[in-house]
């Protein structure tokens, strides 16, 4: 009995290899898709190269001290960005790296020189030295900085993204898989830690399933590593083998035979269970009064900012809103147990699965996440099975027939080399600390749940510190953005109005979808508002850096279409306000803040 509860686990954790090879490619689509809008998002980011080259300093008027201060109101003046690459640092922690970040490691290496340089002893009569210090400092500057405002530059951050959408159509196509699929996402990660503030829980996903992948035979079948090099490889080995003996055993069974090929072990565990943690996870944020109520679902529709226009229709029927919060709920928290329970998920995993579909079908038609819903639905693909093996076929919608006590006819055997099971046990490390992370985040268990402070480098550097929140926290108000323009003949607007794609962003969303850039500049403002009770002092910089660049922007506009005279212009006096969209009143202005203390 024991024995086949132990195979009928293990079964549950088990992959086609023809599955996996589809989320491969939706996978390699999905990335392409957002690293694309972080493209469009970039002119506003971080500065130009000709900014780069304005802020060089002077080696010779350089005084003591001075290299550690920076002229931020000249650099504003300088250039239309977000963020200066030195302020950039205060989104960044130590225990992240990033192609990106090259530029500050050079920019930091070249002002150490230059400090080095400057408190060197000058020669002088008395003491006569033929080694003079300017061309040594000279010699020193010149290539850092020159390498510094290369690796700043839009170009750099343009070449990496270029190797990104290289590598995932390389990665998509299954050509030279393992080498793209390491390319990919070294470069997802750079991005990621490079823009912060643009991250959702879609860009933590990407990152861990690019991760996971690392570990399976990701381009085994349907792919050109299996097409032009059939004999190499020790899954494509292996699959040959192993179909060398079904087709003996056909001869002399005359059994059909098996058209699908499944692999089960830790990596295969590991990425499974990193979907099925996510709800789990988010389940335990969801613990509170507004998911108990059932209110959670009605006030994440209500937030205008948000939500589309389907979103209406919905709140028209509060008894079905008040269903479907509970029904997340339970469905959340009972996840694990109806997918890999032993002698329950065949027949409860595959509701489970359509379950999970339709509500990410609902959600990507009424709000406005990103890449969220699709790549959430494309890794509840990896819990089916193919329509053409043994545990699969289109028949059997309702059941799943790995759910039993017997080793699947369509597995290959894992390998037992010395490698391959440093691998595994590479993998369940890594995993448990990425649970352990966040299980110490987690609000509801943070109180006695620790992650030790030493570990927190080899987390952060993997990108294995994910945060899925998914509406734990609800905004009990419709918040929304105004930047109010008053000129001195009273003429008063908001000047987003007049700006463009992204900057233009509105409170309220006319259409089934918007331009990923766009979405990206949304999801800034709701990071912003979701950072205010933890990083307070950081928000407010970023609300000031926001305000000047939306206000220089319209002045450069403005003064181009002729339409206000320059002293206008010049002279106009402008707020970004955080307003209640149903009230009108300025929620900067109240105990709500920009976050939810009210909560």
């Amino acid at each position: 009995m024991m024995q086949a509860s132990m195979t009928r686990f293990r079964n549950s954790f088990a992959i086609d290899l023809e599955v996996l090879a589809i989320f491969r490619l939706l996978l390699a689509l999905i990335v392409i898709w957002g690293l694309v809008g972080r493209v469009q998002v970039r002119d506003y980011l971080y500065p130009s190269e000709a900014a780069s080259a304005k802020s060089v300093v002077d080696p010779q008027g350089i005084e003591e001290g001075d290299v550690e201060e920076e002229d931020v109101d000249t650099r504003a003046a300088e250039d239309l960005s977000l963020f200066s690459n030195r302020e950039s640092r205060s989104v960044w922690s130590p225990w992240h790296w990033s192609l990106l970040w090259l530029d500050q490691v050079a920019e930091q290496t070249n002002l150490t020189l230059m400090h080095v340089q400057h408190v060197a002893p000058v020669p002088t009569a008395a003491e006569p030295d033929h080694r003079s210090p300017v061309p040594v400092f000279h010699a020193w500057h010149e290539p850092w900085q020159r390498m510094t405002d290369f690796l700043g530059g839009r170009f750099w951050f343009d070449m990496v993204i270029g190797i990104g959408i290289a590598s995932a159509i390389l990665f998509g196509l299954g050509l030279f898989t393992k080498t793209s699929n390491v390319l990919l996402w070294i470069v997802v990660v750079s991005v990621q830690h490079r823009m912060p503030l643009f991250n959702s829980g879609a860009d933590s996903l990407e990152r861990l399933f690019l991760f996971w992948m690392l570990f399976l035979p990701a381009g085994a079948v349907f792919s050109l590593d299996a097409w032009w090099f059939p004999r190499q490889g020790f899954w494509r080995k292996r699959i040959n083998q192993t179909q060398s003996q079904r087709y003996q055993s056909q001869l002399l069974t005359g059994q059909p035979p098996v058209r699908s090929h499944a692999i089960c072990n830790w990596a295969t565990a590991a990425i499974l269970l990193q979907l099925i943690t996510i709800y789990w996870y988010s389940a335990l944020e969801k613990w509170n009064a507004d998911w108990w109520t059932g209110s959670a679902v009605e006030s994440a529709l209500q937030w205008s900012f948000i939500t589309k226009p389907l979103a209406t229709q919905w709140l028209t029927q509060p008894w079905l809103l008040r269903l479907v919060t509970w029904s997340v709920l339970v469905m959340e928290l009972l996840c694990p147990l109806l997918v890999f329970c032993p002698g329950l998920f065949g027949w409860t995993r595959r509701a489970t699965t359509y379950f999970f579909l339709l509500m990410h079908l609902g959600i990507a038609a009424t709000l406005t996440i990103g890449t969220f819903s699709a790549i959430c639905a494309a890794g509840w693909l990896l819990f089916c099975a193919w329509p053409w093996g043994p545990s699969g076929g289109w028949s059997n919608l309702w059941r799943d027939r790995r759910d039993q006590a017997r080793e699947l006819e369509e597995r290959i055997p894992s390998s037992s080399r010395a490698s391959a099971t440093a691998a595994e046990w590479l993998v369940v490390i890594l995993f448990s600390l990425m649970v352990w992370w966040n299980l110490s985040h987690a609000s509801l268990l943070a109180k006695w749940v620790k992650f030790p402070h030493s570990l927190y480098p080899v987390v952060c550097q993997l990108g294995l510190d994910p945060n899925f929140p998914m509406f734990g926290r609800v905004p009990r108000h419709n918040y929304g953005w105004v930047h109010r323009v008053e000129l001195e003949s009273g003429a008063s607007f908001d000047l987003r109005r007049e700006l463009p794609s992204p900057l233009n962003v509105s409170n309220q969303i006319e259409t089934w979808s918007e331009p990923h850039g766009v979405y990206l500049w949304r999801q800034l403002h709701v990071n912003l508002l979701y950072l205010e009770l933890q990083q307070s002092d950081f928000v407010q910089l970023v609300r000031e850096r926001l305000h000047y660049l939306e206000h220089a922007t319209w002045q450069e506009k403005a003064r181009a279409a002729g339409q206000w005279s320059p002293q206008e212009i010049d002279t106009a006096y402008s707020m970004l306000l955080l307003i209640d969209q149903d009230t009108g009143e300025d929620a900067t202005e109240n105990d709500a803040g920009w976050g939810f203390t009210d909560l």
